[in-house]
């Protein structure tokens, strides 16, 4: 089975308070200790005024599709979906698999 990819751009309506915006990266550099399996796990705010006012990029990596549900189900990505959805918050979520066909340049193991 293919590692997989996950990409959610997310956009607030309205914008974030600085608190709630700490709150929101609190919440996401937690995962690690709490949820695990990520083989890569990055969240960004755009700085380049240029991404159509999303503001905030979630990347991930994930060995493969069942790891990526198990993610997915986990209480605290559950809590995290449910803060989101009650500070009026737009998403595009896209998962891939990363094969052949998609990994066009790869560095590292």
């Amino acid at each position: 089975m293919p590692r997989v990819q996950h990409v959610v751009l997310f956009r607030f309506r309205p914008g974030l308070s600085a608190a709630e915006e700490a709150e929101l990266v609190a919440m996401v550099r937690g995962w690690p200790a709490d949820i695990g399996g990520f083989r890569t796990l990055r969240f960004g705010r755009d700085t380049s005024g240029r991404a159509a006012g999303w503001e905030w990029l979630l990347l991930q990596e994930f060995d493969d599709e069942a790891t990526l549900r198990a993610y997915q189900d986990h209480p605290a990505h559950q809590r995290f979906v449910g803060w989101i959805k009650d500070h009026g918050r737009e998403l595009i979520a896209f998962d891939y698999p990363l094969d052949a066909e998609s990994s066009i340049v790869e560095t590292g193991p």
